[in-house]
């Protein structure tokens, strides 16, 4: 955890409890089992204990939000941007309030398309992604760690604003497909919004590192071609009489 921002991640914390504390407030009103996913018909199509849902599911969520903002305090994260550690911050309270309230409207009886609610959250937090992925220095913390990425800082670079573009496309698709197609579909694409940037990324990132070592040595062989030029000794040249 970085020292000056030890507020910021005690009242994200904090933030990430509010659907325990409501959820514990209208115990006796929720019902045994949750619903945590609900298609575009209003069909039920996943459930949980309330147990897990009220308590376990935002102190997950709490552990994972120290897990995250503990990259401050790591070797290699002075390369971590202050916004893209605000973001980090802000990541957990969001996420958990977003799915969590929801679901406990849904739970008791208002109509609450989850599906919906997650497909939407998890396209804007792609959004959210593609617009940090840029600003993050190279570093082994956090960010697109592909080998030829930490190798070389341009290609570093270039992959994550390439990532970043691709981040924003996906999540634009998760965004839209949550509210106009079925629930299958839409999970489809949450798996493609996945893989599709780390890989798009990580194949262009390579593709970066392997022209600039083309053109790296070209340029050393035309030098060293120079360089053996000027060291090759010229014939003298013959008088006519």
């Amino acid at each position: 955890m970085r020292k000056k921002y030890t507020k910021l991640v005690l009242i994200c914390a904090a933030l990430t409890l509010l659907p325990l504390i409501a959820g514990l407030a209208l115990w006796s009103k929720l019902p045994e089992v949750i619903p945590s996913g609900i298609d575009t018909e209003g069909n039920v199509t996943s459930t949980n204990s309330r147990e897990f849902t009220v308590i376990w599911m935002p102190l997950l969520m709490l552990l994972a939000h120290f897990l995250l903002t503990s990259v401050g305090s790591r070797k290699h994260a002075d390369a971590l941007t202050d916004k893209a550690y605000k973001a980090i911050c802000c990541a957990a309270p969001l996420l958990c309030n977003a799915v969590c309230l929801p679901t406990l409207a849904a739970a008791l009886g208002y109509n609450v398309p989850l599906n919906v609610v997650v497909c939407a959250i998890v396209g804007l937090m792609f959004i959210v992604l593609g617009i940090a992925l840029p600003s993050l220095k190279p570093n082994y913390s956090i960010g697109l760690r592909f080998p030829w990425a930490l190798r070389d800082d341009d290609v570093w670079v270039f992959t994550h604003k390439f990532a970043g573009i691709v981040f924003i496309i996906c999540g634009i698709a998760m965004f839209v497909c949550g509210f106009f197609y079925s629930t299958l579909f839409a999970f489809s694409v949450f798996a493609a919004a996945v893989l599709i940037p780390i890989a798009v990324s990580g194949i262009y990132g390579s593709m970066i590192e392997r022209r600039k070592q083309y053109v790296a040595a070209i340029k050393k062989a035309a030098e060293r071609a120079a360089k053996n030029a000027k060291k090759k000794p010229q014939k003298p040249t013959k008088r006519l009489d």
